[in-house]
């Protein structure tokens, strides 16, 4: 649910930006989904066949690795603030600033960060999560975002490299 994520239109699509910190002794990556759509007023579907990301990390799941996601909006429309020249370009400045620093920390996508989750154990979320049928674990994390009770819901899957071959 992103009903109250601080996206400004039902218009402009969702982006969400998964970020895996393999631990204090190796790198974090960061992969981007394709654009959900907004139905029902404040759930995002997307395509899950075309939504699948793959993190290559090392050969042993670290036990300090997390996850994070960053819910993020993509298009120029404001269902708000339609009349107000000054104040559209206000925002979009400052949106401007907000790509700027994803892209800094290697989280680079044309979407406008909104809201996120808190990073999130991955040994914890594979060890917690409900058990789906396919070898799955689904987690649902709270967002971030003034007190929302919204939360994003992904289901996890480690493979080490041996099983991926």
């Amino acid at each position: 649910r992103v009903a109250k994520c601080g996206l400004e239109s039902t218009r402009n699509r969702v982006m969400l930006t998964v970020s895996v910190s393999w631990g204090a002794k190796h790198d974090t990556d960061a992969l981007t989904t394709k654009t959900g759509e907004l139905i029902e007023g404040s759930e995002v579907a997307w395509d899950e066949a075309s939504n699948v990301l793959i993190f290559g990390g090392p050969p042993e799941l670290p036990s300090d690795a997390t996850v994070q996601f960053i819910i993020k909006e993509k298009g120029v429309h404001d269902d708000a603030d339609r009349d107000s020249v000054l104040k559209r370009l206000g925002k979009g400045i400052i949106a401007g600033g907000k790509v700027l620093g994803e892209a800094l920390r290697g989280r680079a996508t044309l979407g406008v960060p909104r809201a996120n989750t808190q990073a999130f154990s991955l040994r914890q979320a594979l060890e917690s999560g409900r058990r789906c049928p396919d070898g799955f674990s689904e987690i649902s994390l709270p967002i971030e975002k003034g007190g929302s009770s919204d939360f994003v819901t992904f289901q996890v899957r480690w493979m080490d490299f041996r099983a991926v071959r």
